[in-house]
């Protein structure tokens, strides 16, 4: 061991005869240094998102049982019925939803939204409409832009 450490100081000697470290390394690592604490400490992103006020209509024509939209309970609602708005801390053009019709549930899950853009401030209706393919059916929850909730959904 003591003939590797003899190599080591004897090479160090040849390369730095100083025996000081060489400047641009010290300038290396305090800029490395600086560089990880503004990473690890530096100002955390803060979400400016505002949140929504979310009011749902009942467009199926059916009446509903234990209405979910989103995380929200918006419980029984007949056809054609609108809600009071909810506040929501984020909401988008869509959302998960969930009831009851005859005894037999029905629903469809959103798994995330990504790409999407939260719709921020301001009111707006999300419309419960039937959804169908291939024989099989589920309820939506999509962003109505009118204000009746009964006519076109977007």
């Amino acid at each position: 061991m003591g003939r590797i450490s003899a190599l080591i100081d004897e090479y160090d000697d040849r390369t730095n005869p100083t025996g000081r470290t060489p400047i641009f390394i010290t300038v290396l690592c305090a800029v490395g240094i600086l560089l990880l604490a503004v990473l690890f400490f530096g100002p955390q992103q803060v979400s400016t998102v505002a949140s929504s006020n979310i009011r749902i209509c009942n467009a199926t024509g059916e009446n509903l049982k234990g209405l979910k939209v989103g995380d929200k309970t918006f419980g029984d609602m007949p056809s054609g019925a609108i809600s009071g708005y909810q506040i929501w801390k984020s909401a988008y053009r869509f959302a998960s939803v969930s009831a009851q019709l005859d005894g037999r549930e029905y629903a469809s899950g959103v798994e995330d939204f990504a790409g999407e853009l939260p719709l921020g401030s301001g009111e707006f209706t999300y419309a419960i409409v039937w959804h169908s393919k291939s024989g099989k059916r589920w309820l939506e929850a999509k962003l109505s832009e009118d204000a009746s909730c009964v006519a076109k959904v977007n």
